[in-house]
């Protein structure tokens, strides 16, 4: 069975290169909360953050890339994923260290 393809939705796609961490949450199905935990661990880290304010703003790509995280999960590859994510989402710093065999 063919899968089609992530998208992000119409309503995220602006002229404004990044989302806060509430219009990310709302665009990606994933609570607020869960994103500033997976920040703070070094999981998965925002495109950019604030050095004022320290508010969290993160790419639309990064839709689709958390998207994939929880597909990776289930299908048991939790060795590759820190890899993975540390190649696709730079941000992300720290992640080789928590996810283990």
């Amino acid at each position: 069975m063919k899968q089609a393809p992530l998208r992000i939705p119409k309503k995220f796609k602006s002229t404004k290169a990044l989302l806060s961490i509430k219009e990310f949450a709302e665009a990606s199905g994933l609570e607020q909360s869960t994103l500033r935990y997976w920040d703070d661990i070094g999981l998965f880290s925002p495109a950019h953050r604030n050095p004022d304010t320290s508010y969290r703003y993160y790419s639309p790509e990064q839709i689709i890339l958390v998207n994939f995280m929880p597909l990776c999960f289930r299908s048991g590859r939790k060795t590759r994923i820190a890899a993975m994510i540390k190649k696709l989402n730079p941000a992300s710093n720290n992640c080789t260290g928590i996810i283990v065999p």
